[in-house]
């Protein structure tokens, strides 16, 4: 666990500094920089680096600066010298300026719309679909008892719960529109009761590369 009186393991500021960290961990980490100089040294190191593995690429993307970045311009830019004093006085504030600042979301390049079809059994046949996308959804019902709507989730390999929302079916068809785009890997998407303790009805396997 990330202390004041401790300073952040290396393998943590390379993971946040490549934005591979959790939002939770994030959050702590970015706690910590606001008051640890050593850390906020060691986190600019490792964005060095990463800037001149990016330069060095024969496609140069077009980067914007990290948040640890900007925390640190903004922190400068109150306490030039940084002294020890002065760290107290100004760490709320700028703490409550760290809230504000809008994490970057991933950009979807389109819509994609994928069918999903049961077979004979619960489950449906699994299909492939591009990463970075919104998926338009369409969930086979037949077999599955009527309601007026359904709870739709969609879960990692792992269990963990990526998107969910309400869909009301449309014949034996179920529209789902996934605006979040998802990154590539194994996933479910799960039907079930609308009403707790969320029954499920049916799951479809969902390839994203």
């Amino acid at each position: 666990m990330i202390t004041f009186e401790s300073h952040i393991e290396p393998e943590q500021l390379e993971l946040y500094a490549m934005g591979r960290m959790s939002e939770e961990q994030s959050v702590r980490v970015e706690e910590h920089l606001l008051l640890c100089a050593d850390c906020q040294d060691q986190l600019q190191e490792f964005d060095d680096f990463l800037q001149a593995l990016r330069h060095a690429a024969v496609k140069v993307p077009t980067v914007q600066p990290s948040l640890g970045a900007r925390i640190r311009e903004f922190f400068h830019s109150l306490v030039p010298v940084r002294p020890t004093y002065a760290l107290g006085a100004v760490a709320a504030g700028v703490l409550a300026i760290v809230m504000l600042v809008p994490r970057p979301e991933q950009q979807a390049l389109g819509t994609y719309a994928v069918n999903l079809e049961s077979t004979r059994g619960d489950n449906g046949i699994g299909v492939t679909a591009p990463a970075n996308y919104r998926l338009q959804l369409s969930l086979d019902l037949r077999g599955i008892a009527e309601r007026e709507n359904y709870s739709v989730t969609i879960a990692t390999a792992s269990g963990d719960s990526v998107f969910t929302t309400r869909a009301t079916p449309a014949g034996a068809r179920l529209p789902v529109l996934a605006d979040r785009p998802l990154r590539p890997g194994e996933y479910w998407v799960r039907v079930s009761e609308p009403a707790a303790p969320h029954a499920l009805l049916r799951e479809f396997s969902l390839t994203v590369k």
